[in-house]
């Protein structure tokens, strides 16, 4: 986890920076899943994922399925793509923990990203 605040984006440059060194000691077709911890440090997370789901559900709470299919479709899956894609992988399902939106604010959240294994 990294101290400093960044755009997600960035946070997905770096990490896919770190692919070659990742590599000389994990196989990387068994990788399953990735967590990203303390997204308040993204300042995008803070920004566009309030947003977007408010314009979409407003205040209502949504189901588990509802949510993994809102973060398929955000700008967030869409960066995480581009990491995903260079590995031949794609996301399967998201997971939350801690979720809230409070006055178009999310707050401790950890996201889960279930992704494709199928070498």
């Amino acid at each position: 986890m990294h101290s400093e605040k960044m755009f997600f984006s960035t946070a997905v440059k770096h990490l896919k920076k770190c692919i070659p060194i990742i590599k000389e000691n994990f196989a990387l077709k068994n990788i399953g899943s990735i967590q990203f911890e303390g997204t308040y440090a993204y300042k995008d997370f803070t920004t566009y994922l309030p947003k977007e789901y408010e314009n979409k559900y407003g205040n209502e709470k949504i189901t588990d399925l509802e949510l993994d299919n809102f973060l398929k479709q955000s700008r967030m899956d869409i960066e995480l793509k581009k990491l995903l894609l260079s590995l031949k992988k794609d996301t399967y399902r998201y997971g939350i923990e801690k979720f809230e939106v409070r006055n178009a604010n999310i707050s401790g959240i950890c996201i889960l990203v279930r992704i494709t294994n199928d070498e």
